[in-house]
């Protein structure tokens, strides 16, 4: 194999190892099995997945562009940890997509919209009763992306896709300390499908934006125990 050949593959290699602990650090993250505020290590990383420590620190890099940790020089880098303000921020921003989507995706496909969000709500059912609060939360998300993938408008869910990871990685923390939790967010869910169904778009934005706004305040008022709570 030529000189040119040995380097690629290499090149190819590094690059497949990196994505392979991005895309294992971005799930473990968004899932709260790496939970907010936990202090993670290029060394135990490094042995954990079985390489050196470029591709851990290549990742390291991709994550901080998603603003899911923060990178911190000599000690490894923070699993995001925001403040009730940048919470509030990231909220005021999903409130703007979640309302665009819904609106592009009632005029250019209501049906679908409909018969997906129907089928997530009722994954989401099963899963609140089983108390599985880790798929709960994964067709949680799922739920809301259903409004940008029927919009049809893919600048819209590029845009949503830089602020996701955060707000789904808010979402689980929170909701693996409130099981009341899940009972709030499908008596919402509920009643944007109802109010859909009917076409009443403006009033189901107006669930959308209570139903943000609650993970906001919840964030808020304890966002300290969040951190202690391990």
């Amino acid at each position: 194999m030529s000189f040119y050949f040995r380097q690629r593959s290499m090149i190819q290699r590094a690059k497949s190892l990196t994505s392979q602990v991005f895309d294992t650090l971005l799930d473990d993250i968004v899932s709260g099995r790496r939970r907010s505020g936990t202090m993670l290590s290029e060394n135990a990383l490094a042995q954990e997945f079985g390489t050196s420590k470029t591709p851990v620190r290549e990742a390291f890099v991709q994550l901080q562009s998603f603003g899911l940790v923060e990178v911190m020089p000599q000690r490894g880098c923070l699993v995001f940890q925001p403040t009730a303000a940048e919470v509030s921020s990231l909220c005021e921003v999903r409130h703007i997509l979640e309302c665009a989507a819904v609106d592009l995706a009632m005029q250019r496909a209501p049906d679908l919209l409909l018969l997906e969000l129907r089928s997530r709500f009722e994954r989401m059912t099963t899963d609140a009763e089983q108390k599985q609060r880790s798929d709960f939360s994964h067709d949680d998300d799922a739920f809301h992306q259903a409004f940008f993938t029927h919009a049809g408008n893919p600048s819209l869910q590029e845009a949503h896709r830089l602020f996701a990871p955060r707000l789904q990685a808010l979402r689980t923390n929170l909701q693996s300390m409130h099981g009341h939790l899940l009972c709030e967010a499908q008596e919402d869910h509920a009643e944007m499908i109802g109010l859909l169904d009917v076409g009443d778009i403006e009033s189901t934005k107006a669930i959308i934006g209570i139903h943000i706004e609650r993970m906001s305040q919840k964030y808020e008022t304890e966002s300290e125990f969040l951190w202690t709570a391990r």
